[in-house]
């Protein structure tokens, strides 16, 4: 079902997707090696005082890729939409880029990462 608008009450309360943990036998990802990581360097070198790296990397691949469609994708699954039976309510999150390449869709995950000495 694709829903035109989604309350904001749903997505303020509730589980979220990036802080559930979920077994790695439920998930099928996989990491691909492209030109992405080397597209999103040049994105961070673009970024503004008022926007945040992730703001700077959506926006850039917005504006820049051609095979980029949206970002900001709001998603939520049902508990019975899922083999997680412990969710109190549905789980939500955003996805953060998704492309169109080679006839197939790609769902792009930013994720900021600190290194320390």
């Amino acid at each position: 079902m694709i829903e035109r608008s989604l309350p904001d009450e749903l997505f303020l309360k509730g589980p979220r997707a990036s802080s559930t943990p979920i077994p790695d036998s439920t998930s099928n990802v996989s990491k691909k090696d492209n030109i992405a990581p080397m597209l999103t360097k040049l994105a961070l070198l673009t970024k503004t005082r008022s926007e945040t790296s992730h703001q700077a990397v959506e926006r850039f691949f917005l504006h820049n890729d051609s095979k980029t469609v949206c970002s900001e994708l709001p998603v939520f699954l049902e508990p019975h939409e899922t083999d997680l039976k412990q969710l109190p309510s549905p789980l939500t999150g955003h996805i953060d880029l998704i492309q169109t390449r080679f006839n197939r869709l790609y769902i792009m995950d930013y994720i900021t990462r600190t290194c320390s000495k």
